[in-house]
C-alpha cells in the first residue's frame, strides 16, 4: 500500500472491501446455485476464488455446490473512451468516458468520435503501440461479432474518422434497441414491480432450499 495511512477511513473502507467484495460474490454465487458466471477478465480472480471456497467446503463437509465456471466473451475488458489503459466505467465522473445505455444516438457518435486515438496512418490492432485505436476496433469487433484482425481487414484504407463513424454505427445498432426496450421499462412501472416481486420470489425460493441443505451439512439444522 506504499505510504498509505491503514489507519485513516479511507484506508480502512479500502481493506474492507478487498476482503469483503470476493467473499460477498462467492456467497450470492453459490446460495444461487449460479454454474456459469459472465465476467470481465479482472473478475476472473474472484470466481477462481468461489471456486477454492466451493473445493473447500466440499473437502470440509461434503458436495452441496456446483462449482462455477467462467464465462468470457471475445472482448475481455472494455477501455475508457478517454483513457483507454483504464476500463470503461459507469463510476467514472467523465461521462464523455463511456457509452451508457442511455445515451442518445447523438451522444454516442460524439463520445466516439472525441475518443482518444493517435496521428499514425492507417488502421491497425495493437493494443500496446495504440491503445485508443484497438480500444475501438475491439468494440466494434465485438458488436459485429468477428476479431479485431478481421475489422483491420475490413477497415483497409480507412482513416481515423471513418473508423470512428463505423464504430459508432455498430454502437448505435446495438445500444438503440436497448435505450427503447428500457424507456417502455420505465413507462411501465406497474409491469416492472411485478416482475421483480415474481423474481424475488423465485430466488428466494432456490436460495432456501439451498440453504437448508447448506445448514444440514454443517450442522445447523
Amino acid at each position: 500500500y506504499g505510504s498509505l495511512n491503514v489507519h485513516s477511513a479511507a484506508a480502512q473502507s479500502l481493506l474492507t472491501g478487498l476482503f469483503a467484495y470476493p467473499v460477498l460474490m462467492a456467497a450470492d454465487v453459490l446460495l444461487y446455485g449460479a454454474t456459469h458466471i459472465p465476467v470481465g477478465d479482472d473478475q476472473i480472480q474472484h470466481i477462481e476464488f468461489t471456486r477454492d471456497v466451493c473445493d473447500q467446503f466440499h473437502k470440509t463437509y461434503g458436495h452441496v455446490f456446483s462449482a462455477p465456471r467462467v464465462l468470457l466473451s471475445q472482448t475481455k475488458r472494455v477501455m475508457s473512451l478517454k483513457d483507454p489503459l483504464r476500463k470503461m466505467s459507469k463510476s467514472d465522473p467523465n461521462d464523455s468516458s463511456r457509452i451508457n445505455l442511455t445515451d442518445s444516438d447523438d451522444a454516442i457518435i460524439r463520445k466516439i468520435r472525441k475518443a482518444h486515438t493517435d496521428s499514425i496512418q492507417g488502421i491497425s490492432y495493437d493494443p500496446v503501440e495504440r491503445p485508443g485505436i484497438s480500444s475501438l476496433l475491439s468494440i466494434y469487433a465485438a458488436l459485429r461479432d468477428v476479431s479485431p484482425e478481421q475489422v483491420v481487414q475490413e477497415m483497409e484504407g480507412f482513416t481515423n474518422l471513418q473508423m470512428k463513424e463505423a464504430v459508432a454505427s455498430a454502437v448505435i445498432e446495438t445500444v438503440g434497441p436497448i435505450r427503447e426496450h428500457m424507456a417502455r421499462l420505465v413507462d411501465d412501472r406497474g409491469y416492472v414491480e411485478r416482475v421483480l416481486r415474481e423474481n424475488e420470489e423465485k430466488a428466494k425460493s432456490v436460495a432456501e432450499d439451498n440453504w437448508q441443505n447448506i445448514a444440514k451439512c454443517i450442522g445447523l439444522s
